[in-house]
């Protein structure tokens, strides 16, 4: 079964600052985006905790030690951080993110996770675009 990508948001949908739905538990929620004043050092969080990565995915499994220290990361620590990232970016929901947990599935995580990196990174991709639009 091919993954979904999260539904593009529109131009207006960006510029009014409009939430993106998100499906935790069985319950839909409401995500706004941050102000740039709170979504900067969260983007930088996160690019510290992806930094971390390379380390754990290079890992070689004829070092016993190593590798159970690279599976313990990429199966418990970098998903509980991931968790950790999206309350801190869903304000709103931070308050029941208790009762949250009690209910969501790592999957509905998962599909809410790709729904929110999708609204905080808007300008990556005009980066991307900007560069195109540059270049000869």
């Amino acid at each position: 079964m091919a993954e979904e990508k999260p539904e593009a948001r529109t131009e207006a949908q960006k510029l009014t600052g409009e939430p993106v739905k998100v499906i935790l538990g069985g319950t839909e929620y409401d995500v706004r985006p941050l102000p740039i004043k709170y979504s900067r050092p969260w983007r930088v969080k996160l690019n510290e905790i992806l930094a971390e990565l390379p380390k754990y995915i290079d890992a070689n499994s004829n070092d016993a030690e190593q590798f159970s220290s690279a599976m313990k990361a990429l199966t418990i620590t970098m998903p509980d951080k991931l968790v950790d990232m999206f309350f801190e970016y869903a304000v709103d929901l931070a308050p029941q993110r208790e009762a949250i947990e009690e209910v969501a599935s790592d999957a509905e995580f998962a599909e809410a996770w790709d729904r929110v990196v999708t609204m905080a990174f808007p300008l990556a991709t005009r980066a991307v675009q900007t560069m195109g639009l540059l270049s000869p």
